[in-house]
């Protein structure tokens, strides 16, 4: 028994004698299928009966008068190519049906053997209807294909799929874009995806890929010199790409430009941290106001207080004036310091220039040569791994002056002083060490309130302790870091490290 899914098959049958005509249509109905039948004999009818009854299949007699099976099939392949035509005759050559067949007939029968027809009918029309699922999903899919080639195209993501063998399969257009704008090179299908990559990152790269063929998805952000200087973001993510059985097509990798969202990003951090920066500078600024100011301004009113008790000594009053000139002195110091300390924070926005180290320690070396002479100190500078560096001057002026003042000025009794001065590079810092062979310092003791204002740990010294904390201050506002090393009678190590920005 024969099923067919279509509800009624409309079938043309072109034959001019009733009898074979009802024949043929008798030994359709022996099967079980549905289907409704039109008979016309002559060519008039048969091309109105194309348009109006448009028929699934066309069962077509080979000679009729005037009219032929051949001329029928000419004018069904100009309706439609495709629907199916079946040639029903009493005899033809050999040569004949060869000839049919490639003009495109679908089978060919002779009427003494009928009993093939409903066969014949029910395969051409599945195949037809076969044919036709074929050619909708095959547009389907070059549709769908546009669509997305449209849609990757217009994207600010590029996409690269990569073959299991490390191979570039596909890209979109804004790939293309980007190899061209960022690394000068044009994409290029069937080559080896990890030549693209710079020999330092190719390992890395083979490594990831792999990774995500095994299913690890990777996602990283990454930045890229430009030719003026700058830094240029990118998100890139590899993930791995199945098809409908689970079998891995590849890695697709994408690339997007985040420079936008990044330098914002890295702006609030700045911003972030320069309010921090200038919150603790601001609490530490109201500590010295509070603290070190009260202390002279209380002995001046305490003093002053007692100028008015009319029953002083003239020794007396002189004493107490001495002491009021010494507290005024002393306030005057201190309003000094934190105008010094004010000018260094209201200067940070400096611009940044090329400084020459060693020009820069000559320049400190000729303002305190007296101080120099005086001790016969030797200063010594090895800038041979670094010889200059792209900073605030004033700020890494301020630096070497108050170590190197220190340094004399703590000096051991008897021997004199030698500084080291060098400099190297690790990573992305420039480190500068400052070396001396002087009293050194108890850390132990000292080195929590090592960098603080007033704060001194020689009480034969008559420094005011601004010298170390200007030294912190200049340090931060380049974004760097200061350690100490030191032993007392042995000698103290400065170690600064400051970004390295060229």
């Amino acid at each position: 028994m024969m099923s067919y899914p279509l509800n009624k098959i409309r079938i043309l049958h072109l034959e001019d004698l009733s009898a074979d005509a009802e024949l043929v249509e008798w030994q359709l109905r022996k099967e079980d299928f549905e289907f409704e039948i039109m008979l016309v004999d002559n060519r008039e009818s048969y091309r109105d009966a194309l348009h109006t009854f448009s028929p699934n299949i066309i069962i077509s007699d080979h000679s009729l008068p005037s009219f032929n099976s051949m001329e029928a099939l000419i004018l069904k392949k100009e309706w439609n190519p495709d629907i199916p035509f079946i040639l029903v005759t009493s005899t033809v050559s050999e040569e004949f049906a060869v000839r049919v067949m490639k003009e495109g007939a679908s089978d060919y029968i002779l009427k003494d053997r009928l009993e093939r027809l409903p066969s014949s009918v029910i395969n051409c029309i599945e195949k037809f209807k076969a044919e036709q699922e074929k050619l909708k999903v095959r547009e389907e899919l070059l549709e769908s294909r546009a669509n997305l080639k449209a849609i990757l195209d217009n994207t600010d993501t590029g996409y690269i799929l990569i073959s299991p063998e490390l191979m570039i399969a596909s890209f979109n257009q804004r790939a293309v874009e980007l190899a061209q704008f960022q690394f000068s090179k044009a994409l290029r299908k069937g080559s080896y995806a990890p030549d693209f990559f710079k020999e330092d990152r190719k390992q890395r790269i083979i490594e990831i890929l792999n990774s995500a063929m095994l299913g690890n998805k990777t996602e990283y952000e990454i930045s890229y010199s430009q030719p003026d200087g700058s830094y240029r973001w990118f998100f890139i993510s590899y993930a791995r790409i199945l098809d409908a059985e689970d079998k891995i097509l590849g890695v697709i990798m994408s690339i997007t430009d985040i420079n936008r969202r990044k330098l914002s990003e890295l702006e609030k951090d700045l911003i972030t941290t320069d309010l921090i920066k200038r919150n603790s500078a601001m609490e530490q600024f109201s500590y010295i106001v509070s603290h070190n100011l009260r202390a002279p301004v209380t002995s001046i009113l305490g003093l002053e207080y007692l100028l008015r008790d009319g029953g002083l000594s003239e020794v007396e009053r002189n004493e107490i004036h001495k002491a009021l000139t010494d507290a005024t002195a002393n306030l005057d110091t201190i309003v000094k310091d934190l105008n010094e300390i004010l000018q260094v924070t209201q200067n940070a926005s400096e611009q940044l220039s090329d400084v020459s180290l060693q020009e820069l320690i000559d320049g400190i070396k000729s303002a305190i040569i007296h101080s120099i002479e005086k001790v016969q100190a030797n200063l010594v500078c090895d800038f041979t791994l670094v010889n200059s560096m792209k900073a605030v001057k004033s700020n890494l002026y301020s630096i070497f002056y108050n170590l190197i003042v220190n340094s004399i000025k703590f000096h051991r009794a008897g021997d004199p002083p030698v500084i080291l001065i060098t400099s190297k590079r690790d990573g992305d810092l420039i480190v500068f060490s400052v070396k001396d062979n002087g009293q050194g310092i108890d850390l132990e003791k000292h080195e929590k309130n090592l960098f603080g204002l007033y704060n001194t740990f020689n009480e034969s010294s008559s420094g005011r302790g601004m010298g170390l904390f200007m030294v912190k201050t200049h340090v931060d506002l380049l974004n760097g870091m200061i350690t100490v090393a030191s032993k007392e009678g042995e000698g103290t190590e400065f170690l600064i490290s400051l970004p390295d920005i060229a």
